[in-house]
């Protein structure tokens, strides 16, 4: 988590990581939804993401 500097939150001494959705291609990321909001639509807009660029 604190390598890439990800989100996060605690909940009772918990440290906890936020809802976030990371595309890889290559060992690399190329592309970070967040927030992810609303969470529901999140795998729509990933899969859309997916489809135009084709990675």
């Amino acid at each position: 988590m604190n390598t890439l500097k990800l989100p996060t939150f605690e909940v009772e001494g918990n440290r906890l990581m936020k809802r976030i959705t990371l595309i890889a291609q290559d060992g690399k990321i190329v592309k970070v939804f967040y927030p992810v909001f609303p969470p529901n639509q999140n795998a729509l807009d990933v899969l859309a993401w997916l489809q135009k660029y084709s990675v």
